[in-house]
């Protein structure tokens, strides 16, 4: 038996490491700190997701120039960062972020 493949798209993307004002301030243009996926392919992957027997996941993408690679560096991320590192199985966000 073949196991099924998870598919993860993001609805937004964070860095971990950067402070929450430094974008923003740094780079007016930007509303918040989040830089928000494109909405057609969401809608797109929306869509392939009533069509598959795929399993797929929405959720934030955390990036940065640290290396996570254990349970402290994890709990550092999900103690300071304002969101939730949990990718959940659900049909992508529609309204605007």
């Amino acid at each position: 038996m073949t196991a099924k493949k998870r598919i993860g798209f993001s609805e937004r993307a964070i860095y971990h490491d950067v402070a929450e004002d430094i974008l923003t301030e740094f780079h007016p243009w930007l509303k918040e700190n989040y830089f928000p996926a494109d909405q057609k392919l969401l809608s797109a992957a929306g869509r392939y997701g009533q069509t598959t027997a795929e399993r797929l996941w929405f959720g934030t993408i955390v990036t940065g120039e640290q290396f996570i690679v254990d349970e402290k560096g994890t709990r550092l991320i999900r103690n300071t960062c304002p969101f939730r590192l949990t990718w959940k199985r659900r049909p992508p966000r529609t309204s605007a972020m």
